[in-house]
């Protein structure tokens, strides 16, 4: 059963994470239903803010892996 699921992303050190990160929420997108980020005011890290529809599972597996990468921390909760 697919839920609504606000997910907070930080990104340490944007310039090299978010390569990658852009990477996971391209393979995600069909889930994905609205995407706001923030960089902070040095430009050196950064915040995204993402709406989904997804499955419980689903929105473990897309934390997991983006919490695989370096320098990202994921919070979410479903709705």
């Amino acid at each position: 059963m697919e839920h609504l699921t606000i997910v907070g992303l930080r990104l340490d050190h944007r310039v090299d994470t978010a390569p990658r990160v852009q990477e996971v929420l391209t393979r995600h997108g069909d889930k994905i239903m609205c995407r706001m980020g923030l960089p902070d005011p040095a430009k050196e890290d950064g915040i995204i803010t993402l709406y989904m529809k997804a499955s419980a599972e689903e929105a473990e597996e897309f934390s997991k892996e983006l919490t695989a990468i370096g320098g990202v921390s994921v919070s979410y909760m479903r709705i």
